[in-house]
């Protein structure tokens, strides 16, 4: 994954639950082309059909963006507790400058679908948590 030109084509999410008596894994896949969006930065313009996303710059056409991705169906019982939770990615292109993204999930308990206005992701709220995924490797 690369961020200039590290292009990435699918993503899953990866759940563990565990309520008082069971745990178990769920993986939830983003089936809909509109449920990975990416907002270009600088004028806050969205990209709704792209077939990839790219995390951090995208110099071909975007510059730096921010990306959003949907995770559709998420049952989570009230008395649940997640304790692990991970997303996967699938690399289609490559670059070589080094990357650090960070990943923010929205405050809401059913995400509203990405639309085309602008700043549609950037004015979400988000939660105070937030993940960092720094220098991810590169691959030639």
């Amino acid at each position: 994954v690369e961020d200039n030109d590290g292009a990435v084509d699918s993503h899953n999410l990866n759940v563990t639950v565990t309520t008082t008596s069971t745990t178990s894994a769920i993986d939830i896949p983003i089936t809909s082309g509109s449920d990975d969006v990416e907002q270009k930065l600088s004028n806050g313009s969205m990209s709704m059909s792209s077939t990839d996303i790219e995390l951090g710059d995208d110099t071909a056409s975007n510059g730096l963006q921010t990306v959003g991705l949907r995770f559709n169906n998420v049952s989570i019982p009230p008395s649940a507790t997640i304790t692990s939770a991970f997303i996967r990615f699938t690399v289609d292109e490559t670059g070589s400058d080094a990357t650090s993204v960070q990943f923010f999930a929205e405050d809401a308990d059913s995400a509203a679908p990405f639309t085309s206005s602008n700043n549609n992701l950037t004015n979400r709220t988000t939660t105070s948590a937030s993940v960092s995924w720094n220098n991810i490797p590169t691959r030639k």
